[in-house]
Parts: structure tokens; sequence; C-alpha cells
């Protein structure tokens, strides 16, 4: 089976791409033998792909690599030489010219095409840049590729990517599009749940979860901005290399310090306060490092250590959380399963990628589910919530109930379901202190005081049920003959009092219309009684209003209305 023009490598510094069509076939990486002459920067114009150098594989880093029983390091510089051989065409070609560690530059056919940072030979001279970029070739039958790399400032160096070539539809805008496009969804998607947490922190139950979780979004947010990808030196290209690097390290230190504290918050039960404080201690001396260390020291050793740190207070949190599942912690299975994702994610992404470049980055992607893991808690903690306000709810709604039911039985006549004695006091104190709207406009106020005539004879003749009944029914008349804001009230026995604004004449025509009402025969179960009734009338200013003295007039004004009535009764027998 013929191979796959795209997937063809080079061979012995040649690259056969002669049956490759671009449009078809889509774009190829230059990868396989190229021919590699270390500690030289060859001139462009130089035809270095097919002869000279060492036979080395690329993309690789140079770490390791053995030349005339010399094992590479890190630090160095080298020309690396490819001859690629095509069709003639006249459409353009385009070239990725991917960023290496730590600096690059490639000449096609003597024509430099792309520069990442400043080939050098020695620290000052290196000025390292990690961002990708695409250039228009022009295309031959034969093109000789010379890239040069040099790296003095991090722990590997060498062309541990491929160069691309391809047509110009075959790559996006931005070198790599889609993965900035990933990056720049992943961390929208952490400064708003930063904020979020942080903002809605102050009515939060749990005070130092929220805050420490929207936290440790927010430095997440700036992790991933600050790794290997165009959006970052698109965002801020005025930032030197050497300070996004240590940004990076910084912010994943960070991660640690949240990460423990919202570990903290979450169950204090399960994690003690050591654990927040190994963190920040162990990120405090980390950061140190990067901001006093050189970059090739700390991206080396210094980050391993902090990388082991990370795993060990990862797995101890994990184990942690394994106790809160075992002691039924609400929604703490999810958690397990988001901060298991994390932290695997992490030490995939951390370690292995310094054995193995290619490797995706999976951090944001664990952290996802880390924060899949707080969605559903934070669901667990508003239906607990809602259960609980419900609860409340009802509760409160019982405690009125009985309130109210207190107040009736406080404030209300229980036969009668008239005002008492107690809210007739209450009402003329708030009508002298001018606090009852229903009396705002009265000028005057007037009492008057009922009693039922020889109301024991009631008793004694028909029973006290009959009188009881009796005295609901002069309450219904008095609820039908006075208005709705008129206080009506039941002294006690078969006294009755009402209080309203009126001046004197209009209160005793209301009191003589009343007791004409009452002439008329009650029906009083199934039978017809006759009642009567004295009434007293007392009026004064309303800011003047006395209760204890207008019942004291009111009933001396009454005995005379009962005199009168019963002399009149008297005269007429």
């Amino acid at each position: 089976m013929a191979q796959d023009p795209a997937e063809r490598v080079a061979e012995a510094g040649v690259l056969d791409l002669r049956d490759w069509n671009p449009e078809v076939d889509g774009p190829v990486e230059l990868v396989g033998e190229w021919r590699l002459f270390w500690k030289q920067l060859l001139p462009a114009e130089t035809e270095c792909g097919l002869s000279g150098g060492r036979i080395t594989e690329l993309p690789d880093v140079w770490n390791g690599v053995e030349i005339d029983g010399e094992t590479l390091e890190a630090e160095g510089y080298a020309t690396y030489c490819l001859r690629v051989l095509l069709s003639e065409r006249q459409a353009p070609l385009s070239m990725l010219v991917p960023r290496l560690r730590t600096s690059s530059a490639l000449w096609v056919d003597g024509v430099l095409v792309g520069q990442v940072g400043q080939v050098g030979i020695d620290r000052e001279s290196s000025r390292p840049r990690r961002v990708d970029l695409i250039t228009a070739i022009t295309p031959s039958s034969e093109l000789d590729l010379v890239l040069h790399v040099s790296n003095f400032h991090f722990r590997t160096g060498g062309p541990h990517r491929p160069v691309v070539l391809g047509t110009p539809a075959n790559f996006e805008p931005l070198a790599d599009g889609p993965a900035a496009a990933l990056a720049a969804f992943f961390i929208g998607a952490f400064v708003a749940l930063g904020l979020y947490h942080l903002l809605t922190q102050p009515i939060r139950a749990r005070r130092g979860a929220p805050a420490s979780f929207g936290a440790l979004c927010l430095v997440m947010a700036g992790y991933q901005l600050t790794r290997e990808n165009n959006l970052f030196a698109v965002v801020f290209p005025w930032i030197r290399w050497n300070y996004e690097i240590r940004l990076e390290y910084t912010f994943f230190a960070l991660c640690v310090v949240f990460a423990s504290l919202f570990m903290r918050s979450l169950y204090p039960g399960e994690v003690s306060r050591a654990i927040p404080r190994a963190g920040s201690l162990a990120s405090g001396l980390f950061i140190l490092g990067v901001w006093t260390l050189p970059i090739i020291q700390a991206s080396d050793w210094l980050l391993l250590i902090f990388q082991f740190t990370f795993l060990g207070l990862g797995a101890w949190c994990v184990s942690r959380i394994v106790l809160a599942v075992l002691r039924r912690r609400p929604g703490a299975h999810w958690f397990l399963i988001g901060a298991s994702l994390w932290v695997l994610s992490a030490f995939l992404d951390g370690l292995l990628l310094r054995f193995v470049p290619g490797l995706p980055r999976l951090v944001p992607f664990g952290f996802m589910g880390l924060i899949l893991a707080q969605t559903v808690l934070l669901a667990i903690a508003q239906a607990q919530s809602d259960q609980r306000t419900k609860q409340l709810s009802n509760r409160l709604l019982k405690l009125a109930s009985e309130k109210l039911a207190l107040e009736t039985m406080a404030y209300r006549d229980p036969l009668t379901g008239l005002e008492n004695r107690r809210r007739l006091d209450e009402g003329a104190e708030k009508i002298r202190q001018r606090d009852d709207e229903r009396f705002a406009g009265a000028s005057s106020v007037s009492l008057l005081y009922l009693d039922v005539d020889d109301f024991k004879t009631i008793n004694d003749e028909y029973g006290h049920e009959v009188g009881d009944e009796a005295l609901i029914r002069i309450a219904d008349l008095l609820r039908e003959e006075f208005r709705s804001y008129d206080l009506s009230a039941r002294l006690g026995g078969d006294e009755f009092a009402v209080l309203l604004g009126a001046e004197e004449s209009e209160a005793r025509s209301q009191a003589q219309r009343l007791q004409e009402r009452l002439e008329q025969p009650l029906a009083v179960g199934a039978r017809e009684i006759q009642v009567a009734v004295s009434i007293g009338v007392a009026t004064v200013d309303a800011d003047r209003v006395d209760l204890g003295r207008l019942l004291r007039r009111a009933d001396r004004d009454m005995y005379r209305d009962k005199r009168a009535r019963k002399a009149a009764r008297r005269a007429s027998a």
C-alpha cells in the first residue's frame, strides 16, 4: 500500500513530497531525519541538507543526544537542514514555524521566512520567545530549509515541534487557532466562575469555601493564559519570555495554595490546618525560587520538586475526601471524582510532559471536572437550603397562626367575637395620641355604654344558652349598626361599649336608633324574646380621650337612661 504523502518522513536530510497535493492531502509535517550541525549557525544559503552533520530525528529535543562522545545538555545552539522535493506548482504555499525551545529562525532557499525570538550563541545574545508564526513561501521543485535553534534559558532545547508545510487555506489566522479558541473558552469560564463565587461569597453559609474556590478559578485562568500557547503573546506582546514563564509557575503555585484552602473550608472535619499551611509554605518557597533563580534551573529541578509536592498534597487531599465519602458528607463522592481528575491531569500534564512533550494539555479538562463537582455540591446545598427554607416557612406560618390565635384570645371576646376591654383601652390611647388613622379626621370622640335590662331574668327564664345567644345577636346588631372602623367591644357580662368618632348629638341619635331596633323581638333559636337595652353616652375632644373617665360618665348617663325607661314603663302600666 502506498504511503499517504502527508505522512511521509525525511530520510538522510531529504523529504520527497513530489506526489503530495496540498489541496487534497492537506498540510504535511516536516518530520524524520534532518541533518544536525551542533554549535554551528550555518549561512542561510548553505545547501546542507544533502551532506555533512549528524542525522537526527525531528521533532525532538537535543538533550541526551551524543555527538563525538559528548552527551548534549539543555544549553547550546545548532543548525538543522532539510531538502524538500516538490512537484512544479504556481499556487503559493504557507509554512507554520512553531515556537521551539527557546528561539529559532528558519530560512527557505536563503530567504528568512520566520523568526521566533533571537537566536544566539550564548545567554546574552539569545532572546527566547514562545509564539507560532505562519509565513508565505515561494514554491519551487526543491526547498532547502536551514533552521537555527538556540537555548540558554529552558530545561530542554531543540525543535520539539515540527515545521508544517501547507497552503494558506490550511492554517488559521492564529497559528494554533483551535487550541487558542479552546484556551480562551477555558479562561473565560474560569474567570466567570471565579467572579461569581467571590461576589456571592458574602451571602453564602460557608464563608471560606466560595472565596477560596473563586480565587482558585481566577488563578487557574491566569495559569491557562500563560501556558504554552499563542494567546498570551497576542494579548501581552510586550511581556518578555522569562516573565511569562515565571508568571506561569507562580500561577501554578497559587493553585496549590487556594486548592488546599478550599479543601480545608469544604471539609474542615477531614482536612486539618496543616494541609493549607504546608501548601502555602511549599508554594511560597517555590515562587521565591522562580523569581530569583535562572529560568533554566527553575524550570528543571525546582519545578520537578514542586510537582512532586503538588502530587503528594493532592494525593493526601484525595484520601481526605475518601474519608468524607465514608462519613457520608453530602456530595463528597462527586467531589472525589472531580478532585481525582484534576490531580491526575496535573500529574500527567506536569511530569509526563517532561518525557513526552507532544502530549495534550490536560489540566484545564481536569479542572473542569472539579468545577462540575463543585456545581453538584452547590446544587445539593441549594436543595438542602430550599428544604430548610420550606420548613422554616411552614414553621413561621404555624407560629403566625398561633400568634393570631393568641391575639384573638387576648383582644377578642370569645363568645361574641367583638373586641374586649383590653383592645378598647389600646384603641382609646391611639386615638388620644392621634395614632389611629380611622379617627384622624374626628374632632370629638363619643362612647356608647350599653347594658341589657334585666338580663338575669332572661337567663333564669330561658337558660344560659339562650342568654348567650341573645348576647351574640346584640353583638351582630352592633356590627350592622356601626361602621367597620368604630370600636365595638363587650366589656363583660351584659355590658357593651362602642367608641366612635362623632359629636354627642350624632352619638345620641345612633343610640336611639339602636334602642329602636332592639325593641323588636330577637330571634333566638326557635323562639323570640324581648330584650331592652339602656345606653349611656359620653363625648370628649379627640385629643383628650381617657377611657376610664368616658366609661364613668357614660355609666352615669346609662343609669339615668335606665331609670327614665323604667319610669316610663311604670307610667304606661
